[in-house]
């Protein structure tokens, strides 16, 4: 899957998170390539290094311009994973959320730019489509300077081969990584706890590590300069998670669960891409969309797509979700 990157130096910036670490132990499986860990937990770099020794770790942050430089040097891809993402942090700390997702991201663009990266995936989120949460808006924010950037460099570099590419793809929720809310749902059981549910009718797109991997890989080997490149995933409601848990893991001592109401910045449904978006849209195959969001880009459909919204999405069938959960239940164990 990836041979493009034989031979390639790799950076990852937040690579010791759920995300950042599955993509690096993907592409060291798949490529004969160096891999580059950038990140400031010592700690975390700490306990990769005992799985993954062959690995370059660089301590340091986004905002430091002299760190990046200093990291991606040489580097030929470079995958931007460093973000606060946590929805209720980001409403209590907005200015934080667009320091890191804004400023930050802003500063890793400049810094492989003059580095000559050759390609720069950003990760976004489909939070930041129609956002109403300080995450959703600093990564609404960030995803504007992207293409504001991308559309710079072809005005200023008409040899395409030598320029850099910047390219957006957007996660929905990652299936048991850190702080999303299988994991929670299970340590709630565990502990004796009713399990707590916001609303049960919110839906929201659902991809696993596994998944987000190969979308990443996907949208590096197959973008180019001012594309946002879009899988299109599966969706399942919170009420149907609870339940599935409450199912698949013993120890809960309720068959229901206790509704909360939604927290500050949470939505019903997310959307993954607006009908404006997928006017420009290419269907790249069964699982991918790509949406040049340059300043030229023109229609590309004659009978446009509708809204890509996790309402209306497949949703993910019951076997397949409990599957997940038994998979998640064994990794924090």
């Amino acid at each position: 899957m990836s041979f493009y990157l034989n031979n390639k130096r790799v950076v990852i910036t937040g690579g010791t998170g759920s995300f950042g670490a599955a993509l690096a132990q993907k592409i060291a499986e798949s490529a004969m390539c160096e891999v580059v860990i950038f990140s400031r937990n010592r700690e975390r770099q700490q306990k990769m290094r005992e799985r993954f020794p062959t690995f370059k770790y660089i301590i340091g942050d986004i905002l430091n311009r002299a760190d990046l430089e200093n990291a991606i040097d040489g580097a030929d891809y470079l995958i931007h994973a460093a973000a606060l993402k946590e929805v209720p942090y980001c409403e209590e700390n907005p200015m934080e959320a667009t320091l890191i997702n804004i400023t930050g991201t802003n500063i890793v663009i400049d810094s492989a730019i003059a580095k000559g990266v050759k390609k720069v995936l950003i990760v976004s989120t489909d939070k930041a489509v129609l956002p109403s949460s300080a995450m959703g808006i600093s990564k609404a924010m960030m995803e504007k300077v992207v293409w504001a950037k991308a559309n710079q460099i072809n005005k200023s570099s008409p040899v395409k081969e030598s320029i850099t590419s910047l390219i957006v793809i957007r996660f929905g929720n990652l299936l048991g990584s850190t702080g999303t809310v299988i994991p929670l749902f299970i340590k709630q059981i565990r502990d004796g706890k009713p399990l707590t549910v916001t609303n049960p009718d919110m839906t929201r797109f659902m991809m696993t590590l596994e998944q987000s991997v190969n979308y990443a890989l996907f949208a590096l080997e197959n973008g180019v300069n001012g594309d946002l490149i879009i899988e299109r995933a599966s969706s399942v409601s919170i009420g149907d998670i609870a339940s599935a848990v409450i199912e698949q893991i013993p120890g809960s001592t309720s068959d229901n669960y206790t509704i909360t109401g939604a927290r500050p910045g949470e939505k019903l449904y997310e959307v993954m891409a607006t009908e404006q978006e997928m006017l420009r849209c290419e269907v790249l195959n069964n699982n991918y969309l790509r949406v040049s969001m340059t300043h030229s880009a023109k229609p590309q459909q004659l009978n446009p797509l509708k809204e890509l919204n996790s309402h209306t999405a497949p949703r993910l069938d019951r076997c397949s979700l409990k599957e997940i959960i038994d998979e998640i239940s064994l990794q924090i164990d």
